[in-house]
């Protein structure tokens, strides 16, 4: 039975910073290769003017959840990018601040392996690029879903005690919203 050594924390930082330029690349390439956009993909670009031009009550009253659109609005206003770019912006921005908390989440389990191929998995998985390269709110809410995950275990993380355990339990419910 060959035992594998545990990740040191630089080792995953390193690890986690290359995923994250993988996947960044791997995400780019397929934004720039996607000619069609889905009818979700309008109306999201549809309530982001909403938020641009200041009908906020409209934007609100549409059944879509208002946070992508609105942070499109944001991200397209602040640099200045049009609604399309900075919709992608965001997608790829959350795929790729998602790795760190997979990475949490992995190295539980104290495998090299394990943390290494969970996030390659996630850098080229179709599924999740197919979503990044569409203008869809799915990465931003895999984002939300991954990350209040990494706060948990790091709650019942039962090596680990300390008086942080309300800040990441606080944390973990804000993620989930």
């Amino acid at each position: 039975m060959r035992i594998e050594r545990r990740f040191p924390d630089w080792e995953v930082r390193n690890l986690v910073l290359l995923s994250m330029v993988l996947l960044v690349v791997v995400r780019g390439i397929a934004w720039m290769n996607t000619a069609i956009i889905s009818r979700d993909s309008i109306l999201y670009l549809a309530l982001a003017k909403d938020w641009l031009t200041g009908t906020y009550l409209k934007a609100l009253r549409h059944p879509y959840h208002p946070l992508y659109p609105m942070l499109i609005a944001l991200v397209s206003k602040g640099f200045g990018v049009s609604l399309e770019r900075a919709a992608v912006g965001i997608s790829i921005g959350a795929n790729a601040l998602t790795l760190p908390a997979l990475a949490i989440l992995f190295k539980r389990y104290m495998k090299a392996r394990v943390v290494f191929l969970g996030l390659l998995f996630f850098c080229v998985s179709p599924f999740l690029i197919r979503y990044t390269a569409d203008i869809l709110s799915e990465p931003l809410y895999i984002f939300f879903v991954a990350w209040a995950a990494a706060f948990s275990a790091k709650v019942i993380d039962p090596m680990k005690p300390g008086d942080r355990k309300a800040l990441w339990a606080f944390l973990g419910g804000l993620c989930v919203g």
